[in-house]
């Protein structure tokens, strides 16, 4: 038998590629768009770093997300 565990280990800005500390996310407001097979448990997570999620956009697994529609989701 095999077992996967996934964890988050730290934050990445997409946009500069700097990494920051899970902690960074505690008492923050965020906006979350997903598009994995468990989107709720992305959802989730985010929570349980702390942060409190003030929006989200989800779509099915590996959606390939269009320009329009991020902007669209972080207006």
């Amino acid at each position: 038998f095999w077992e996967a565990s996934h964890a988050p280990q730290a934050l990445r800005d997409e946009r500069s590629g700097n990494v920051s500390n899970l902690e960074a996310l505690s008492g923050r407001k965020v906006m979350a768009i997903s598009a994995l097979a468990d989107n709720a448990q992305f959802f989730q997570t985010l929570r349980n770093c702390g942060a409190s999620v003030a929006g989200h956009v989800a779509r099915r697994d590996h959606h390939r997300w269009r320009e329009g529609e991020v902007k669209s989701a972080l207006a």
